[in-house]
């Protein structure tokens, strides 16, 4: 795997940091070794050092990229249409409601990113469902690299979480 392994500050696992050149932007893909639902995943790529976030995916060649490295498992990233946010994340994004996904940084979620609407973005087949409350996205790299909408405080099938700056 490429990247250099790093201790996290909360939790007792490891990350690791994969550098993205052409966007001058850097990856930590982290197993907390507990596991943590979408909002304290959050929690811990702010931990991680300044300017990191939950992840944020801009490029298909960041995507591509992820999808490389995590060949397997389930990772949370930072994109969401939840309505709501705990006080503790009071510079979090003005959410926009049910459908209007955007990313924890702060970076525009860009429609024409992958190459047009919504519908073309690597989402897992009859994805984004809203399946009761599935507010957060998870990285399905045992699906082949798609996303999934999910519930934020389910903990227990998801395997880390992708972290960026």
């Amino acid at each position: 795997m490429p990247g250099d392994g790093v201790t996290i500050f909360r939790g007792s696992g490891t990350c690791v940091r994969v550098p993205v050149p052409a966007t001058q932007r850097t990856f930590m893909f982290c197993a907390p070794g507990v596991d943590r639902g979408w909002f304290d995943s959050y929690l811990d790529c702010m931990d991680l050092a300044p300017g990191f976030n939950l992840g944020s995916v801009t490029t298909l060649a960041e995507h591509d990229i992820i999808r490389g490295v995590l060949a397997g498992g389930r990772f949370w990233l930072g994109l969401s249409d939840r309505g709501d946010y705990p006080q503790a994340c009071s510079g979090c994004p003005t959410p926009l409601g049910e459908g209007n996904f955007f990313w924890m940084d702060g970076t525009t979620f860009n429609t024409t990113t992958f190459g047009g609407t919504l519908g073309v973005y690597p989402w897992c087949s009859g994805e984004p469902n809203d399946n009761g409350t599935e507010d957060c996205v998870e990285f399905r790299g045992d699906l082949g690299g798609c996303w999934n909408d999910h519930n934020c405080g389910d903990a227990s099938p998801v395997d880390g979480v992708i972290c960026s700056r």
